[in-house]
């Protein structure tokens, strides 16, 4: 869970039990109050619609806030996807041209190898005649 999720959470608990409390404390303030049996019901009543209006209101600012939150963690995903896609990508071509270097040196180092071979194997004359004793 991450903070925002525990901030928001906490927010949701603590107006659900703001809006509990006030509608139970309208409700005995009502019961209490020297009126009629139908001003009371009417009363009741008012209360009523206005807190249910109230909690429609919060539970669709609710719903726009977290959609707002799933957007923006859909987009730092997809950015952090984008990034580390791209990280990738270059360390493959810097592996690739690594490889590829280094087969181009191990031929060229083999190539040089063969010709000193070559070069060692011919026979020293060193400007002198062969004399033909033997």
């Amino acid at each position: 869970m991450t903070q925002n999720e525990g901030t928001s959470r906490g927010v949701g608990n603590k107006l659900l039990f703001l809006l509990v409390g006030g509608g139970i404390g309208a409700a005995l303030a009502l019961l209490f109050a020297p009126k009629s049996g139908d001003e009371l019901r009417g009363d009741i009543a008012d209360v009523t619609r206005r807190g249910y209006g109230t909690a429609v209101d919060k539970a669709k600012e609710l719903k726009e806030r977290s959609a707002e939150v799933v957007s923006n963690v859909k987009d730092k995903a997809n950015e952090l996807y984008l990034a580390a896609a791209d990280k990738a990508s270059t360390a493959g071509d810097i592996a690739s041209n690594v490889v590829s270097d280094a087969k181009k040196r191990f031929t060229e180092g083999t190539q040089g190898l063969a010709s000193d071979i070559q070069e060692d194997t011919k026979p020293i004359t060193g400007g002198r005649k062969q004399s033909a004793i033997m």
